[in-house]
């Protein structure tokens, strides 16, 4: 069995994974490079994932089981658990993205599945912006710092054939849940410290027009209650939510590419 111990102390994250699954260790491996550790203290979260065959049997912290036949069900059903687990007093989990292209202030990059998170965080990548997370960062609850989730960024088998200088750089693929594959970018941009944040963007990928507008309040109040993570605690994300349209300037924008969103975003910037 193959023992794989994920560590993210911002979150009160210790998982020991045991695994006698290659695609599932090499998965965990890949994804949460950034998380891996040998020390086993204080990790008794244990996830098990056992394979018989074409069967993989998953065994949950929380004494759930799963029995499955299809990998993307068995990455699906870890990565949904690791994410929610979270044990943290202090930090309140938001789903974005995050990029940090001035000193040490970020921007959160928010919107729904499909929007082209991954994609404008790799093109950021691709630039030599800091980019640490694409999916998923901690608000801290008194000073609105973050910090960002230490993963790998994940993109979709359409986007690595449109991103050249990602083609031969990549370091490991899977199944995606919609069918096709998806590719593991390796992204060192591993930040241990929090970090400021100034704006938030909600993007949104299309083909025929761009633009960047300043959200009013109730339209930027439904975009921060839209990518609370805490689906358990709605009390707690309409407080959050309503502290961080006071806090931060909310956008929404339209891009036609990955260069036309960086562009939109630095000409933003140059307001400051």
């Amino acid at each position: 069995m193959k023992k794989i111990n994920l560590v993210f102390e911002p979150a009160k994250i210790y998982f020991t994974i045991l695994t006698d699954s290659i695609d599932v260790s090499e998965y965990l491996i890949n994804v949460y490079r950034n998380m891996l550790v040998e020390i086993e203290e204080k990790y008794n979260q244990i996830i098990l994932v056992k394979r018989n065959n074409d069967i993989y049997y998953i065994q949950l912290p929380n004494g759930t089981s799963n029995k499955v036949c299809d990998l993307k069900e068995v990455l699906v059903i870890i990565n949904r658990f690791i994410k929610k687990s979270f044990k943290c007093d202090l930090y309140w989990p938001f789903h974005g993205g995050v990029v940090i292209p001035k000193e040490n202030n970020g921007i959160i990059l928010c919107g729904k599945s499909g929007a082209g998170k991954s994609t404008l965080c790799t093109h950021f990548y691709l630039k030599g912006i800091l980019c640490p997370s694409d999916d998923l960062v901690w608000i801290h609850k008194d000073d609105f710092s973050i910090i960002p989730m230490p993963s790998s960024i994940n993109l979709r088998e359409d986007v690595i054939d449109k991103i050249e200088l990602i083609k031969n750089n990549h370091k490991y693929s899977f199944p995606d849940i919609d069918g096709n594959r998806r590719w593991v970018l390796s992204n060192p941009n591993n930040i241990n410290q929090a970090i400021q944040i100034t704006r938030v963007i909600n993007i949104n990928y299309n083909e025929k027009y761009s633009y960047l507008e300043e959200l009013n309040t109730v339209e930027a109040l439904r975009i921060a209650l839209t990518n609370s993570y805490s689906a358990y605690n709605m009390r707690l994300n309409h407080e959050m939510a309503t502290k961080m349209v006071k806090e931060f300037k909310f956008y929404q924008m339209y891009y036609t590419s990955g260069l036309d969103g960086i562009d939109q975003i630095q000409k933003l910037l140059e307001i400051d």
